[in-house]
């Protein structure tokens, strides 16, 4: 959920000039029992409004497990920001509903009191901690609470295994808490990490490690980077013989990377950030040589059907054809019953006329859209007192505004386009594979 949450909020950031991170403990119990929807209420107030008040910089998001036994998780969660800081007098009626740090923030930002004073009522009704500030004016501000969270007694995905045991990683960033972000994922999954924090020392160290005979067996390089950028250090790789070869990962902030650029510059992906662990370990299994047959021994394939799946109704939104077909034949590979629509005028009379278990909605499509189609549901469910309806949409990364629409409209998740089947495994079984008491949720 916290990764959700992060890729929802992520473009306002990146049209800020921000850096967001995000770093879940690898260790983190895969199902965890908690109030989804509070839980998604208090991250994505802590998060937005770190991003309202920070003009330069970055916004972490960190979830790490304090402690853990065969039934409970205890957890810290804490959200920082490079930016305005709050002075030791007002952290004080901080959380007091409207208050602010003071009248010229007011005028500036507008009221977040509300949605601190929100945050501390929900955490506490959950029986966590209280919310904890460390701050410094004109330097940035930590939020950060405890919460025990039972473990759920259900199946989940297996954790990403140490199948990168020996492998030679080189990751490269200017942005030093990403950079040990992902060195620390990296480590969880038995690589041996090099790190540079530019360009011209990255190539260095491919250089040295090829003379050597100990050359890198991947690169992942961010895209936004001073003076000689991601694409353009793939491109030089891709014209230095020794290191053409070497697999390429582009991270980027939001900013779109033509298939041309890619392909030339011999960039096997490109993920935006902050990026999911799932991805970006999928994205490097299977630039290595052997893909998923070699490195993911004894895990199942992805398309594996789940036996509690069967019957399950999933509706497809999408107006483009094929990828439409693609959609209803991975959901087939499942087991579950999937249904179609072409636009949100037909979602909704199907809507109306049967009762399905999960809805995917492409946001962009003719006569009704995804986020009006879905704002007509949550209406229909309001004014009847209908069940919620769990929506995913179905976004492409490239496009900005989509996330802070999916909020809005009413959305609860979203998967990028083109479809993963890895990742529709997941949120599939996120979804639908709920507790009896529907409350569980995966933090990440």
């Amino acid at each position: 959920m916290v990764e959700e949450v992060c890729a929802l909020l992520a473009s306002q950031a990146f049209a800020k000039g921000l850096e967001l991170n995000c770093f879940i403990e690898p260790r983190l119990p895969g199902e965890l029992r908690g109030d989804p929807t509070r839980l998604r209420q208090i991250f994505t107030n802590l998060i937005g409004n770190a991003i309202k008040f920070t003009h330069h910089g970055e916004v972490s998001v960190i979830v790490e497990c304090l402690s853990e036994d065969s039934r409970h998780a205890t957890l810290r969660i804490t959200v920082a920001d490079t930016g305005i800081g709050i002075s030791p007098e007002d952290r004080k009626r901080l959380f007091n509903p409207f208050e602010q740090a003071d009248g010229a923030t007011t005028r500036r930002f507008g009221g977040t009191g509300l949605g601190l004073s929100i945050c501390k009522s929900l955490i506490k009704r959950m029986g966590g901690s209280e919310v904890n500030i460390d701050s410094t004016l004109g330097e940035g501000s930590s939020f950060w609470f405890t919460i025990t969270l039972e473990k759920s007694g259900e199946i989940g995905l297996p954790a990403l295994p140490k199948t990168l045991n020996h492998r030679k990683v080189l990751i490269v960033d200017d942005n030093a808490t990403n950079l040990t972000i992902l060195e620390r994922f990296f480590r969880d999954w038995g690589a041996v990490v090099g790190m540079a924090e530019n360009a011209p020392k990255a190539l260095d160290m491919l250089r040295i490690a090829v003379q050597e005979g100990t050359p890198y067996e991947i690169a992942v390089m961010d895209m936004n980077m001073p003076d000689m950028d991601g694409l353009m250090l793939a491109q030089a790789m891709s014209e230095e013989e020794g290191l053409a070869e070497t697999p390429r990962i582009l991270l980027s902030s939001g900013g779109v990377v033509t298939e041309n650029e890619r392909i030339k510059a011999g960039i096997r992906h490109s993920l935006t950030k902050p990026v999911r662990q799932s991805l970006l370990f999928d994205a490097v299994v299977s630039s290595l040589d052997g893909g998923w047959s070699k490195l993911r021994v004894g895990m199942p394939p992805p398309s594996a059907a789940l036996p509690k799946l069967a019957g399950r109704r999933v509706l497809v939104v999408e107006d483009n054809p094929v990828n439409q077909k693609v959609a209803l034949k991975m959901l087939q590979s499942f087991g579950v019953s999937p249904f179609s629509a072409s636009n949100g005028l037909e979602a909704l009379e199907q809507m109306g006329r049967n009762t399905f278990d999960l809805v995917l909605m492409d946001c962009h499509m003719p006569e009704m859209d995804g986020y009006a189609a879905t704002r007509a549901l949550r209406e229909r469910e309001r004014v009847m007192s209908l069940k919620r309806t769990p929506v995913v949409a179905l976004t492409a990364d490239a496009l900005e505004g989509d996330r802070e629409k999916c909020i809005e409209s009413g959305m609860d998740d979203h998967l990028p386009k083109p479809l993963i089947l890895d990742e529709l495994s997941k949120t599939l079984q996120r979804w639908l594979l709920p507790p009896d008491d529907g409350s569980e949720q995966k933090l990440g």
